[in-house]
């Protein structure tokens, strides 16, 4: 075996190694969803995946790399968080919110980019908020 092949195969060695595994996904993942769940930073229009890695106590790969584990990403992720609180606004309340004030409480930064998401990637959502918003 040549020089380089032995530099190659003791970095990609020491690499594979040096990587937290699927053991520390495993325990990530339920600290996400319990800080997701708990303390709701998804409302905040400007929810970062820096903020994320803040609240759980880890850097932005580590949660990206959970996150890709679990097949899905930080953006389907807060989307799904907006989207189901947004059902629970709808079904609990009514025609109490107009389409502007729904937006806001749901962390969507605008009406428009909430419709454009909902339209989207939830139509059924969609069309609930067309019947069920105050008018």
């Amino acid at each position: 075996m040549g020089l380089w092949k032995r530099i190659v195969r003791v970095f990609v060695c020491r690499r594979k190694s040096g990587r937290r595994g699927d053991k520390y996904a495993a325990k990530l993942y339920p600290k996400i969803k319990l800080v997701m769940e708990e303390t709701k930073p998804y409302l905040n229009p400007e929810f970062s995946l820096y903020d994320l890695a803040h609240l759980v106590g880890t850097n932005r790969t580590y949660i990206t790399e959970t996150l890709r584990k679990h097949n899905t990403c930080f953006v389907t992720l807060k989307r799904e968080y907006r989207v189901n609180f947004l059902i629970g606004l709808l079904t609990s309340e009514p025609y109490k919110y107009d389409v502007k004030e729904l937006a806001l409480l749901a962390g969507f930064s605008d009406e428009r980019r909430m419709c454009d998401t909902l339209k989207r990637y939830h139509p059924d959502v969609y069309n609930l908020l067309r019947s069920l918003v105050k008018k």
